[in-house]
């Protein structure tokens, strides 16, 4: 694991895709799901899951970015989950992230995603999100690169997972 940056009270985390799944905690599973889905080392590509049968635990938490460029990163969302459309207000499917408002993505994220696409790393970011209306939801968000050859990272699997959830006082 690398440390990769520190903002605005998040913390954003690299790891190399051999990574051992049991270093991201409650996420290791849906990291070994994704990792049963790479051949011989390879990266997964989305035809290779069920969104039926793979994320039926964790249906509602999963986007997926269609990479439309590496460097300035921008991506497509395939899929936005409907628990996090709840939390941000906004169903992002179909959305470009770069014409997307402000208020959800930083140019340190989009940096990052650009890193683990070129690179072909594992992401973590985890850190709190806060609304207007007074809820803050404590997010891990796991990212995980995708490649239709194989090699060639093409998606972004991302699973964003709810640590804590209340009210600020």
């Amino acid at each position: 694991m690398t440390l990769w940056r520190r903002n605005n009270g998040w913390l954003y985390e690299v790891f190399e895709i051999s990574t051992d799944p049991s270093i991201f905690g409650n996420q290791a599973s849906f990291v070994e799901m994704w990792r049963s889905k790479s051949p011989a080392g390879r990266l997964p590509a989305w035809r290779d899951f069920d969104p039926i049968e793979d994320f039926r635990n964790w249906y509602g938490w999963v986007n997926v970015e269609d990479v439309l460029c590496a460097a300035p990163y921008n991506a497509r969302f395939r899929l936005f989950g409907t628990n996090i459309t709840t939390i941000y207000g906004s169903d992002l499917t179909g959305e470009v992230i770069r014409d997307v408002p402000g208020r959800f993505f930083t140019e340190v994220e989009y940096l990052m995603s650009e890193k683990l696409v070129t690179e072909k790393l594992i992401g973590r970011s985890s850190g709190t999100v806060r609304w207007q209306d007074r809820r803050f939801h404590e997010l891990c968000v796991i990212e995980l690169p995708l490649a239709d050859n194989g090699v060639d990272v093409d998606r972004m699997l991302v699973l964003n997972a709810v640590v804590k959830e209340g009210e600020r006082g």
